[in-house]
């Protein structure tokens, strides 16, 4: 009996200390991308879109962690705004097949700090 209890106190502390790993440690999600020295975070939805020959719709999440910012798309080197706050959520409906699009969210309106980025591809 005493050598189960020890097992069982070794299990519960064991499976404690492993899973409050640091969230560096973690595994960011598919579609997620951040900066090391960022709060905000940009996701796609479905990414990759699945094949097909029309258009793809995903959705961009993003939260710049309390501030306003502003959510871009870069296609073939040129951007575009496509949404702006401090959190939210935009369906884009017109994701060309074969094409990568790079989102990528600002810090402010000012376009110079990008606090994370995320490709989608069709």
């Amino acid at each position: 009996m005493k050598t189960f209890l020890i097992l069982c106190l070794s299990f519960i502390l064991f499976g404690a200390v492993s899973c409050n790993r640091s969230p560096s440690s973690a595994t960011k999600k598919e579609g997620t991308a951040a900066s090391e020295n960022s709060s905000g975070t940009i996701s796609a939805s479905p990414n990759p879109i699945p094949p097909g020959p029309k258009l793809g719709t995903t959705t961009i999440t993003w939260d710049t962690g309390g501030e306003e910012g502003e959510v871009y798309v870069s296609e073939q080197g040129k951007e575009k705004l496509v949404a702006s706050g401090q959190e939210g959520s935009q369906t884009i409906d017109w994701i060309k097949p074969h094409m990568k699009y790079e989102f990528r969210l600002y810090k402010g309106s000012a376009h110079k700090e990008m606090l994370a980025k995320v490709e989608v591809t069709h």
